[in-house]
C-alpha cells in the first residue's frame, strides 16, 4: 500500500471531474447557509497594471493516463480516429483564444529538450504521443505558427511515506484507507463519464468554478486531520502541493511578457491552485477559456 499511497494521491489531486455527480453538495449541514455574523466580503479591487499579460488555463486529464495502482484512470486510445476528432473539436475552440505563447506541463528546467522535441515536430521528424503536451500544446502551437512552447512545471515529490507512516502508527489506517477507497470510486466515476462524453464536453464540464473548489477542497478535508501536538504530515502534505503550484506562478512569471496572451495547459489541480494566485496579482490578468470551450467567445 505504501508503494502505491504516493502515486494514488497525485493522480487523484490532478483528476478531471466530467461527472456532475462528482460536485452534489447534499448532506451537507453547511450548504446554502451564511453565517449573518460574518463580515461582508471586500468589495475591494487590487492595483491595476496598465499592461497586465492576459493568462487563460486549460485544466485537462492525463490524455495517456495514469500508471498509479490505486487510482488508475482508464482512458481510451486518443491517438483512434475517434479521439483524434475530438480533439480537433477542442483545438478550433482554443484557437480562439490566439495566445501569443502556450504554456505546458513540462519542467522548466527542461524547456531545451522540450523544445528540441518540438522542432522535431514542426519537421515532421517525431510522431506524437498520447500525452496531452503533444496532442494540445505542440498541435495549437503549430496552427498559430509559434516557433517555441514553453514549460513551466516545477516538480516537488510529496511526502506521502510521512503520511502513511503516521496512519499506521497512530490509529488513523481505517481513516487513510476509507479516503484511498473513495478516491478510487471517484477515478472509476470519472473513467465510465469519459466513456460517452467527448474529449470538447469533458473539458468544458471539469474548467468550472464549481470543479476547481472540488479540487482545492481535496487538500482541505480528510488530509489535514493526519497529525497531532508532535507530527503534521498531513499539512506538510498539503504545505508542499501549495509550494509547488507557487513555484509553477513563478514561472509563469519568468516566461510571460507585459501585454502578452498566454495560454497554459495543465493538469485540473493545478488549474484550481493557480486562478486565484493570479486573480490576485496585478500584472496578470485571468481569462477564463470555459466561454471559448462553450464556443461563447
Amino acid at each position: 500500500m505504501k508503494n502505491s499511497l504516493f502515486s494514488m494521491l497525485v493522480t487523484i489531486m490532478m483528476l478531471f471531474t466530467c461527472a456532475n455527480s462528482s460536485f452534489s453538495q447534499e448532506g451537507n449541514p453547511n450548504s446554502g447557509k451564511v453565517d449573518l455574523k460574518q463580515p461582508a466580503a471586500s468589495t475591494e479591487t487590487k492595483t491595476e497594471n496598465p499592461n497586465p499579460a492576459s493568462i487563460a488555463i486549460l485544466g485537462v486529464f492525463h490524455f495517456a493516463g495514469s500508471s498509479g495502482d490505486a487510482a488508475s484512470m482508464k482512458v481510451d486510445g486518443m491517438l483512434g480516429e475517434r479521439r483524434q476528432k475530438e480533439i480537433e473539436e477542442v483545438l478550433v475552440r482554443l484557437e480562439k483564444y490566439k495566445p501569443d505563447k502556450i504554456l505546458v506541463e513540462y519542467p522548466y528546467t527542461e524547456n531545451e529538450q522540450l523544445n528540441e522535441a518540438y522542432q522535431r515536430y514542426l519537421n515532421g521528424d517525431l510522431k506524437l504521443t498520447a500525452d496531452e503536451t503533444h496532442q494540445l500544446g505542440f498541435k495549437l502551437a503549430e496552427r498559430l505558427g509559434h516557433k517555441k512552447i514553453y514549460g513551466v512545471d516545477h516538480e516537488l515529490t510529496l511526502p506521502s511515506d510521512k503520511l502513511q507512516a503516521f496512519a499506521e502508527t497512530h490509529g488513523q489506517k481505517e481513516k487513510l484507507e476509507k479516503f484511498i477507497a473513495d478516491v478510487q470510486a471517484f477515478a472509476a466515476t470519472e473513467s465510465k463519464s469519459l466513456e460517452t462524453l467527448t474529449i470538447l464536453d469533458c473539458l468544458t464540464k471539469m474548467n468550472t468554478d464549481k470543479s476547481d473548489r472540488w479540487n482545492r477542497g481535496m487538500y482541505l478535508g480528510t488530509i489535514l486531520e493526519m497529525g497531532d501536538e508532535e507530527s503534521n504530515p498531513g499539512v506538510e502534505f498539503t504545505e508542499t502541493w501549495y509550494k509547488r503550484n507557487l513555484y509553477i506562478l513563478a514561472n509563469i512569471m519568468k516566461t510571460v511578457e507585459p501585454c502578452e496572451r498566454v495560454l497554459l495547459v495543465m493538469g485540473s489541480g493545478h488549474r484550481a491552485m493557480l486562478i486565484p494566485f493570479i486573480k490576485d496579482k496585478n500584472d496578470l490578468r485571468y481569462e477564463e477559456i470555459h466561454d471559448y470551450l462553450k464556443g461563447s467567445r
